[in-house]
């Protein structure tokens, strides 16, 4: 009895230990609740009309894992900004090919596109009914309505 609570004090220390080095490891999320250990039972002491069963040891709790800082967007960093801005369509002034090369763009709204021209803003696709809704998610990060 003596050698079970034993293993069931080194059990908990080790528990308890691993929760505060998580704790202190990675303080910016946090700690999930470790699920309590379940009570050991008693082996059967020989003798007392059932075989001895060996008690099974005790395994230790997993280490915690490090988890790694989010990356933040760079501040100054235009050099990819520039090519996503001048890759921008003039919905004004594109040709009806480079309409048409747009996602959800075909040959019959490219048409309606230039008969509807001067846009005011690309937003005027949706309010003059060119394309719908759907394809309007696809391009409107690629479109611009210059005047």
């Amino acid at each position: 009895m003596k050698k079970l609570s034993w293993i069931t004090s080194i059990v908990t220390l080790a528990l308890a230990v691993s929760l505060a080095t998580a704790a202190t490891t990675n303080s910016a999320t946090p700690a999930t609740p470790a699920t309590p250990a379940k009570k050991a039972t008693p082996a059967t002491p020989a003798g007392h009309g059932t075989a001895a069963t060996a008690a099974t040891p005790a395994t230790p709790a997993t280490p915690p894992t490090k988890a790694t800082p989010a990356k933040k967007p760079a501040v100054g960093n235009t050099a990819k900004a520039a090519p996503a801005a001048a890759a921008l369509v003039d919905l004004n002034s594109a040709s009806r090919d480079e309409l048409i090369k747009l996602p959800g763009i075909g040959e019959a709204i490219a048409d309606k596109i230039i008969a509807a021209r001067p846009l005011k803003a690309k937003s005027d696709l949706l309010s003059k009914n060119i394309v719908n809704a759907a394809t309007y998610r696809k391009v409107r990060a690629l479109v611009i309505a210059k005047q």
